[in-house]
């Protein structure tokens, strides 16, 4: 018993020293997206002017010391995450260095109270080739279940230290997103006389919520009045917002034209779900490699009009012995069932990605488990919500079907990876649009 109980505690120990220095990678991934955008922002901004920022305002300073927290970055367990920029005008560069050290849970025990962890970036000057024309529009889910926290609860029901209600992280990650936005800005508002941005919101859950909505305007999205208003509650239908995404997009090259003359502009939809839609009635949709699969009775009925199969079906569903291939007997149909309010989400994005609009599609902490819901407003006596596998399943094929691309679908577990994935499309984004001399 005594080995048994040593044995036990090293184990205990070996697994906690894992968890820190996982924490340990996953900070300094994410501070190595950070350096890497404030470099590319820092050396956009001089060429565009010719020389560093003189001020606060117009950008980082040179040599001066930043706290990225101020920037909305938030680090679980780690304090004091800060960064300078070096600007060098003898190899015309922008040189980004940025320290953080991330406070540990176990490995105090052998006295290592904190683990530094560093990134560093460095981005050439050049000279701005052009500016391309963009119209980028966010589809957000505020749905009742942005309540949630983030993470789930452990085996006694506690939350996380840092889980973070769903909605907070969605706001604080769209302001933080916008400062790669205003990138495209010549003075970070769009009030210049040559504007080549353009951005909308349309915040939903069972409908588009109609007093959040921000319509397409020049310039990005405002803290405060855009922002900040959006509040959780009702259910989820994707549909209409992806809709009128779409209804947005297709008139966004006048505005862009009359206001000075440029070609066609880049258009993008940044598309966001917690889970599944809700409204509408179930449809099946015939598709390759689902595993589950329908039997239609042999004989059809038929009107006027139509011919349909009889009412009844039988459904079998791969398992792991199975070796994929169709169930015996005829009749089978291999596919997927889908509420209507899905298969509408999917046209509405085939028709955006048919006319070349880049769709990124981000699934928001579907992983499952029990989650607190904080006074859930549509039904305050549940103080726990159960998320169960099918749900990332089937969200995630409404996702990836709406994406324009494989790698446009992107899945984040909690907030800090939901701050990951914007960062990735923000420099996506911003490399599409700045071009940038050879």
């Amino acid at each position: 018993m005594i080995v048994w109980a040593i044995c036990l505690v090293m184990l205990i120990m070996a697994l906690g020293i894992v968890v820190d220095l996982t924490l340990q990678m996953s900070s300094k991934q994410k501070t190595q997206n950070i350096a890497d955008s404030i470099a590319l922002s820092s050396a956009i901004y001089v060429s565009h002017t010719g020389h560093p920022p003189q001020n606060n305002s117009e950008g980082f300073m040179n040599n001066v010391q930043y706290s990225a927290a101020d920037l909305g970055y938030s680090f679980p367990g780690s304090a004091d995450v800060n960064f300078k920029v070096i600007y060098d005008d003898v190899s015309r560069e922008a040189r980004v260095e940025l320290t953080g050290n991330l406070s540990t849970k176990f490995l105090q025990v052998i006295q290592v109270n904190q683990l530094e962890f560093n990134a560093s970036s460095t981005a050439k000057y050049k000279e701005v080739d052009s500016m391309e024309p963009a119209s980028v529009v966010f589809v957000m889910d505020n749905s009742g279940s942005m309540w949630f926290d983030d993470k789930p609860v452990d085996e006694y029901n506690n939350p996380p230290d840092d889980a973070v209600r769903r909605i907070d992280a969605v706001k604080s990650t769209l302001v933080s997103f916008n400062s790669y936005l205003s990138q495209i800005l010549i003075d970070g508002t769009g009030d210049d006389t040559t504007r080549y941005l353009r951005t909308g919101l349309l915040p939903y859950n069972h409908d588009i919520i109609a007093s959040d909505v921000v319509q397409m305007h020049w310039g990005i999205l405002n803290e405060q009045s855009h922002i900040n208003p959006m509040t959780p509650g009702g259910a989820t239908n994707s549909s209409p917002p992806i809709a009128n995404a779409w209804t947005w997009l297709q008139t966004e090259r006048v505005h862009h034209v009359n206001e000075n003359g440029n070609a066609d502009p880049m258009r993008f939809v940044i598309f966001m779900t917690d889970g599944n839609n809700t409204a509408g009635s179930d449809i099946w949709v015939p598709e390759d490699g689902t595993g589950t699969w329908r039997k239609l009775e042999n004989e059809r009925r038929c009107n006027r009009r139509r011919c349909r199969w009889v009412s009844y079906y039988e459904y079998y569903t791969q398992s792991e012995d199975d070796d994929g291939d169709e169930p015996e007997g005829s009749g089978w149909e291999e596919g997927r069932i889908f509420l209507t309010s899905d298969v509408d989400t999917m046209a509405a994005c085939e028709d955006m990605k048919n006319a070349g609009v880049k769709v990124y599609t981000i699934g928001f902490a579907l992983e499952a488990g029990t989650f607190a819901t904080n006074d859930w407003s549509n039904h305050p006596s549940e103080d726990f919500y159960v998320i169960t596998p099918e749900t990332k399943e089937r969200s995630s094929a409404v996702l990836a079907a709406c994406a324009s691309a494989p790698e446009h679908f992107l899945l984040a577990e909690d907030a800090d990876s939901l701050e990951a994935v914007f960062d990735l499309i923000g420099n996506d984004i911003l490399k599409e649009v700045v071009r940038l001399a050879n």
